[in-house]
Parts: C-alpha cells; sequence; structure tokens
C-alpha cells in the first residue's frame, strides 16, 4: 500500500498533536489522563478550572488526592478507573463532591488507554 497523502493526513500534519489538544480543552468537560498508578499525566482546562488548581499543582499528583481530597485510592466499588484497570474495558462511576459548600454530583467515565506494545498503558 502507499504513503497515504489524503486531506485527513495533510490535516494531521499541519495541526499535529496540538489540534487534539484543543479539542479535549474545547469540549467543556473534565479530562483528566492517569497512569495505572493513578497518578495524573495530564488534565484539560475544564479539570483545572473545576479544582481551581494550576496544571503543575495537579500533573504527578494522585487523582484521589486532587479530585477527592483522600489519601488513598477509591475502593473499586466507588472507582471507574480502578475498575478499568482491573478488567481493561471501559467504566462508569457516580462520585459526589463538596466544592464552596455545595454538594456536585459527577458521572465519571473511564477508558483504557493501550500504548505502543497494546500493554494498559493509561486510564
Amino acid at each position: 500500500m502507499g504513503q497515504n497523502n489524503g486531506p485527513a493526513n495533510k490535516l494531521e500534519q499541519i495541526l499535529g498533536e496540538r489540534f487534539g489538544i484543543e479539542i479535549l480543552n474545547a469540549m467543556g468537560i473534565a479530562i483528566v489522563v492517569l497512569d495505572p498508578n493513578f497518578n495524573i499525566i495530564w488534565a484539560n482546562r475544564e479539570y483545572r478550572k473545576i479544582q481551581e488548581k494550576p496544571e503543575e499543582n495537579i500533573v504527578g499528583k494522585k487523582c484521589y488526592e486532587i479530585s477527592f481530597g483522600h489519601n488513598r485510592p477509591c475502593t473499586e466499588e466507588a472507582c471507574a478507573v480502578r475498575r478499568t484497570l482491573r478488567t481493561k474495558k471501559n467504566s462508569k462511576g457516580l462520585k459526589v463532591i463538596k466544592r464552596g459548600g455545595e454538594e456536585k454530583h459527577l458521572d465519571v467515565y473511564s477508558f483504557p488507554l493501550a500504548g505502543p506494545r497494546g500493554k494498559l498503558s493509561y486510564v
């Protein structure tokens, strides 16, 4: 097969990785990428806004510390990420957080992200 020089490939070359990040930032929903040890690898603008923290105070920290103020991971029953790590499948959960004296109900979706060798590397 020949090299793909179609419009989609050209767009990808022009916009590159930055375009994907801008889409994730523009979606208006909180998105984080975690490693298998619950460390935050990347957080989009909406997540940083909800947490009221700059990126440098989020990246490298544990998701359960930043998101919920816990000092250990949530139970598997309560944690979509733990279920995804165990099953390597998408998972959904509901979390309740308190911000500014208000209770907020959050739908949490977790998806396995494979690394270069097909091994689950991120959630």
